[in-house]
């Protein structure tokens, strides 16, 4: 019988993790306790060095996009995810393709926090350092800043609050 994925060593595990794009890492963080925990404590993936969230001026629009570094820059890489306020929830989308995207719609959840949520899985997947966090939502901006009064600290070289032009860290 051939052994389970669970069964296999560290190391070829890591090797294996690092070949995974982020969303595959995501899937296969929610299959099992051991998973999520071993994904959790190694961190493997893309490295991301830098995060933009941008609010549309009716509030009823979010965007995460989070970019590798430049040396690895390529449209592929790039995740763009959307967030709208919808009927009784919150529509999400992530862009595929330049004509195309893949969408679900999650009930009784507000956009804000599930940006907010999605952010924070970002922020606790990341080994390295964030050159740049840009947010440029007030709204979004306020629920960031609770968020992180209560979570962890992550390594960035500059958070900016682009609204009003100010460096926060």
């Amino acid at each position: 019988m051939a052994p389970s994925f669970l069964e296999i060593p560290e190391l070829p595990m890591e090797k294996i993790m690092n070949n995974l794009d982020f969303f595959a890492i995501q899937s296969v963080r929610k299959t099992c306790r051991d998973l999520r925990n071993f994904i959790d404590d190694k961190k493997p993936g893309i490295g991301m060095n830098y995060i933009e969230i941008d609010e549309t001026s009716d509030d009823r629009e979010v965007t995460l996009a989070i970019f590798p570094p430049f040396s690895m820059h390529s449209e592929d890489i790039n995740i763009h995810l959307f967030y709208q306020n919808h009927e009784n929830g919150c529509r999400i989308l992530r862009a595929i393709s330049d004509d195309g995207y893949e969408h679900k719609t999650v009930e009784n959840l507000n956009f804000l926090d599930a940006v907010l949520h999605d952010f924070k899985i970002v922020l606790n997947s990341q080994k390295s350092v964030f050159e740049k966090v840009t947010v440029t939502s007030k709204t979004f901006f306020e629920k960031f800043e609770e968020t992180m009064k209560s979570q962890k600290p992550y390594q960035s070289c500059a958070v900016l609050h682009s609204i009003s032009k100010h460096l926060i860290f």
